[in-house]
């Protein structure tokens, strides 16, 4: 009688890339806007795709090194619990050389309905996120990802600390509810991971005023964990 495989027996390779793999380096794909896909794109849209330019690099600095972020010229959302916007900048994240998922980034929704200046006045964003095989992930990595996306949606309300205390809850709220969808898939499958962190952003903005004021680059080079 031929014992029935594990899940880890199943993803054997997957698990030895996540171990033992070299991390690969992100191949952008940067898109242009305005562009014709984009159409009649709310202005309050494309400000926020300017705003972001520098993110996907922000968390490939931020995160543990086997992490990258690429840089996709397809801007469509894949969030399917949002029914707008319909655009946002967009990057296909990996794992040494598994491509794990996406993150992508727009403004809030409710934030369309205002101008430019509105939005100027008082930023609100929103990002999401989805990957596969965050079972085998180490720890550590798992939390970095989640932890450094939240950090740098919050606000700087409190201080320094407590945004990262508030990033800190979001990213073990999130890694908890996962681990109740492993426990309850058991050996059947491999569940997905969703996450989503909205806020002003003001720790992104100051992260990238200071670098940009000093001369620093993240897409130069990885990487020390904020």
């Amino acid at each position: 009688m031929f014992s029935r495989k594990t899940l880890h027996d199943e993803y054997a390779k997957t698990i030895a890339e996540i171990d033992e793999g070299q991390r690969r380096e992100p191949q952008h794909d940067v898109p242009l806007v305005p562009q014709s896909s984009w159409g009649t794109v709310d202005t309050v849209d494309q400000f926020a795709f300017h705003e972001f330019a520098w993110l996907g690099a922000t968390l490939d600095w931020s995160t543990e090194d086997e992490w990258s972020f690429e840089e996709t010229s397809d801007t469509m959302r894949r969030a399917s619990y949002l029914d707008s916007p319909n655009h946002g900048r967009r990057w296909i994240v990996y794992y040494n050389r598994l491509r794990l998922g996406w993150v992508e980034v727009s403004a809030a929704p409710l934030k369309l309905l205002g101008t430019v200046d509105d939005y100027r006045a008082s930023p609100q964003a929103r990002v999401d996120m989805e990957l596969s095989l965050m079972r085998f992930i180490p720890t550590g990595a798992a939390f970095s990802i989640l932890y450094q996306t939240s950090f740098f949606m919050q606000s700087t309300e409190g201080g320094y600390d407590a945004a990262r205390e508030r990033a800190r809850v979001a990213a073990d709220s999130a890694m908890t509810w996962y681990m109740w969808d492993v426990m309850r898939a058991g050996d059947q499958y491999v569940p997905g991971l969703q996450f989503s962190a909205e806020g002003s952003y003001a720790v992104f903005r100051e992260t990238v005023a200071h670098w940009k004021e000093t001369g620093f680059s993240p897409f130069k080079r990885k990487r020390h964990p904020v």
